[in-house]
């Protein structure tokens, strides 16, 4: 058991969070929040010492992330799923205070979310098999940034079919693309003693994204509320959700090239094939060299008899 990286990790994770929540209502210039802020960066920069050089089996072990585009899927991640904590806090907040909806209005509204969210899980394992992983989170990216950007544009008097309707679409394809398409290229690209690590670590950006970004589009809210208003300030929230969606996609587009899901061999069988292949090259170099010594003694042979004759 990693004890050590679960402490740093879990309470520099802790901290910060906390810190950049609370910052939004006690101002950054507490000691209090200065103080968790400085303490849980340090905690945190303590894990990554102690998951790369002590940990002999760390929880977050670093050949997770020497895979191909591991890193910035797991940054894009961050942003989106953070995007998607702002949506669904703020959105309903904008519906509720602003469009006067009532709650069982709000239920009708997310509706096609849910919706679309058991239509697309459902063809998804019919189709991703057949389409370019990667332009699928491209789409998912574009997604993300149109669903606040309705709602950040959303003059007073809205729409609902015009502006929350293709919204709340927009969602349920950013969400379950991003969510089908990550979870299928970290438990490929991983052995079996590291699918329960790929699992955690989704869900773990899942959590920690919406809390970070959640704690930002809070302070976005505080501070702009006096003079901007209520619906102006929630829309700068959203805002922000544009900006975090916005920066996941070019991630997306810059960095990250996601194979196409298929039947194909798992790690440990491909790892497998390799060895088998080095054990036959040797097997032949070995013999090719030994083929190649008889021959030159043979060789020698015959010329030692020419010589003798």
């Amino acid at each position: 058991m990693d004890y050590f990286g679960a402490a740093t990790m879990v309470t520099g994770i802790v901290l910060f969070t906390v810190a950049v929540i609370d910052s939004a209502h006690a101002g950054w210039r507490k000691p209090h929040i200065i103080a968790l802020f400085i303490v849980g960066a340090l905690f945190l920069l303590a894990s990554i010492y102690v998951e790369g050089w002590i940990a002999s089996d760390p929880l977050l072990p670093p050949s997770l992330f020497k895979v191909k585009c591991m890193t910035p899927l797991c940054i894009a991640l961050i942003f989106t799923y953070g995007s998607l904590g702002i949506l669904l806090f703020y959105a309903t907040l904008y519906m509720t205070n602003i469009m006067g909806a009532t709650p069982l209005q709000i239920v009708a509204w997310y509706l096609p979310m849910a919706l679309g969210g058991i239509i697309i899980s459902t063809l998804g394992g019919f189709v991703l098999h057949l389409l370019s992983s990667t332009l699928l989170m491209w789409i998912a990216g574009v997604a993300w940034t149109l669903a606040p950007l309705l709602f950040a544009i959303a003059p007073e008097g809205a729409n609902y079919w015009r502006y929350v309707f293709p919204a709340m679409c927009c969602a349920t394809i950013g969400i379950d693309l991003t969510f089908n398409v990550a979870n299928i290229f970290m438990t490929s690209s991983l052995p079996k003693n590291q699918q329960g690590v790929a699992g955690a670590l989704i869900m773990l950006l899942l959590h920690f994204g919406i809390a970070v970004c959640l704690g930002f589009a809070d302070i976005v809210n505080v501070n702009t509320m006096p003079s901007l208003g209520e619906r102006k300030a929630l829309q700068a929230s959203l805002w922000l959700e544009v900006a975090c969606a916005a920066a996941a996609l070019c991630i997306l587009i810059v960095f990250v090239r996601v194979r196409k899901a298929e039947s194909a061999l798992t790690v440990e069988e491909m790892m497998e094939m390799d060895d088998e292949a080095g054990r036959v090259a040797q097997r032949t170099t070995t013999n090719t060299g030994s083929i190649g010594r008889v021959a030159t003694r043979r060789s020698g042979r015959t010329v030692s008899r020419a010589g003798e004759k």
